[in-house]
Parts: C-alpha cells; sequence; structure tokens
C-alpha cells in the first residue's frame, strides 16, 4: 500500500503505512526497500511542510513591509505557527519511531553496534534537545534583524595586482 500511495503522491498516507510496517516488523528490522520508502515517505512529507514556511514567511514579510498590515500579519503568523507545530509533530513521530521501534531491533539482531548506538544516543538526546530550542532563536534572531533598518551591502575597494614583467 506504501508503493501505492506513493505513486499516488499521497505522502501522509505512505507515512501510516510505514509507520505501521515499522511496528510490525520482526526482529529483524527494516530491510533496504521499506527503509528506503519510510524515508521517502517523511522525506515527502517535511519537505512539504517546509516549502509551506518559506511561502508563508515570504506573504509574512511583504505584509508587514505594507502600512497597515499589522491585521493580516497577525493572522498569517498564527498560520505560521500552526504549520510550524504540524513540522514539530511529524519530527516528533519520526524521532519516537526509530528511538522505540527501530534502533531496539537493530541492537538486538545485531550485538556488536550496541556499543556504538549506546554512544550515539547520548549525542542524539543532546541534538534533539538543542534542536527543540533552535526554532525559537532563530525566530528571535529573525526578528531583530528585521526591525532594524537594512544597510546597504559593503563594497570593497578593488585591489591592485603588481604588473608582471
Amino acid at each position: 500500500m506504501a508503493k501505492l500511495a506513493e505513486q499516488a503522491e499521497r505522502y501522509e498516507e505512505m507515512v501510516e503505512h510505514m509507520k505501521a510496517v515499522a511496528e510490525m516488523c520482526g526482529g529483524d528490522g527494516l530491510g533496504l526497500e521499506e527503509r528506503n520508502l519510510l524515508s521517502v515517505a517523511y522525506k515527502n512529507v517535511v519537505g512539504a511542510r517546509r516549502a509551506s514556511l518559506r511561502i508563508i514567511k515570504s506573504i509574512l514579510d511583504k505584509e508587514q513591509s505594507k502600512d497597515g498590515g499589522s491585521d493580516k500579519a497577525g493572522l498569517i503568523k498564527g498560520y505560521q505557527a500552526k504549520v510550524e507545530e504540524e513540522l514539530a509533530t511529524i519530527c516528533s513521530a519520526i524521532l519516537n519511531l526509530i528511538d522505540t521501534q527501530l534502533l531496539p531491533k537493530v541492537v538486538r539482531s545485531h550485538p556488536r553496534s550496541q556499543r556504538a548506538l549506546r554512544a550515539g544516543a547520548a549525542r542524539g538526546a543532546h541534538r534533539r534537545a538543542s534542536a527543540a530550542r533552535r526554532p525559537a532563536a532563530r525566530r528571535a534572531r529573525k526578528s531583530r534583524r528585521s526591525s532594524t533598518t537594512r544597510c546597504a551591502p559593503t563594497v570593497r575597494p578593488a585591489t591592485r595586482t603588481a604588473a608582471r614583467p
């Protein structure tokens, strides 16, 4: 069903089918084809939300540059927050699937990788924690940038090159 959903470009349904496959697979974990399908499903679902955020940001910038666009800008910011929440939910879902379903099966089937996975899990927890803080920090930086006046780009003086004999 996941392949059919992919061909029909219905990636949300593809995600649901692949989540079910990942949860049902035995102790071997996912095969190469299943991993690829899971990756394609999430890549397209996340990519669609990211594209939406880029478009919303562009519209928001245009609206904020207009005079009297504050009412619309507030609505756009609310919609942007909704899409960001969807994206965070999707990312949390795949991370949870990997941590609870897929990695434990790999550890059981490949004993030599246990030590490497334990070391990587500590690094992964740190990355996820910092990634959760990142969107708020980016919004703060962007709002500071947009509130300052924009200056003309710095022009560097041309350097002279010595004539070669």
